[in-house]
């Protein structure tokens, strides 16, 4: 007969789990996001002979977004703490 330890998780120890992995995903999603925003600029400035006008300004237009939208998460976590 085998016996198998658990250790159960206090609710406030999971919720500090569930914000670093909610930075995490944010964090790369910022990445990712800014990738493809800098793809699509470049692609416009050449097309458009525009170089850097429209990479510049879609990657801080990214950044921009996803700056509010971690602000937003994280105001509502706040407030449900």
């Amino acid at each position: 007969m085998t016996m198998i330890a658990v250790q159960k998780i206090n609710p406030r120890q999971y919720r500090k789990l569930t914000t670093v992995l909610m930075l995490s995903v944010w964090g790369m999603g910022m990445v990712i996001g800014s990738l493809i925003f800098l793809y699509i600029g470049c692609r416009l400035d050449q097309i458009l002979g525009t170089e850097p006008h429209f990479m510049l300004g879609l990657f801080i237009l990214m950044i921009f977004i996803c700056n509010v939208r971690l602000y937003r998460e994280a105001k509502a976590r706040i407030k449900d703490l």
